[in-house]
């Protein structure tokens, strides 16, 4: 019997991801080394969306957190905000892009802003004020949150939608093979 060693990234599965060194992490403080901690146990559930903790670019601001999309080109970095009071389902945050250039007519550093639609308004309205929080780190884990929620929404709405389209073939299909008069 052979055993194959299925190595596997040590990060698989892991929404916090540290992408600093041990001594910008010092330099942030006990404090926020203590709140990373805790983020990484709140973000533990995420599936599509990762929090990265990069280097800052002072010595007044350590550490940068950075909210990627692990299945798409999409990034922000800095704080994540709603636009305005969401009236519907409809959510639009504002950030500034860090995802690959070009998506959207986006560019890396650019300010932007994505529409995102939720499953209510109720939701919109909970996502919009989760993301009303000063603290940059605390904002990117409530952004992270937010993001996850609307890809599994997102994705959850394409699956129904392309099983009722192929159960909608399927039927034409039955029907046609049953009832169907014409040569194809």
């Amino acid at each position: 019997m052979e055993v194959k060693n299925n190595v596997q990234s040590p990060n698989f599965g892991m929404a916090l991801k540290i992408k600093c060194s041990p001594k910008d992490l010092e330099a942030a403080g006990a404090k926020v080394i203590e709140r990373l901690g805790k983020a990484g146990e709140e973000l533990a559930g995420t599936k599509y969306w990762d929090l990265e903790v990069v280097k800052g670019t002072s010595e007044f601001t350590p550490l940068r957190y950075r909210v990627n999309g692990n299945y798409c080109a999409n990034a922000y970095i800095g704080d994540i905000r709603g636009k305005a009071v969401p009236h519907n389902e409809f959510l639009t945050i504002k950030s500034t892009w860090d995802g690959t250039d070009g998506v959207g007519g986006k560019k890396k550093g650019e300010a932007c802003e994505t529409v995102m639609r939720l499953a209510s308004k109720d939701a919109a309205l909970k996502a919009y004020d989760s993301l009303d929080v000063s603290n940059s780190l605390d904002n990117a884990v409530a952004a992270t949150k937010v993001l996850d929620e609307w890809t599994i929404f997102q994705r959850t709405t394409d699956a129904a939608e392309d099983a009722l389209k192929k159960q909608t073939q399927q039927a034409a299909a039955d029907l046609f093979k049953k009832y169907g008069d014409i040569e194809i």
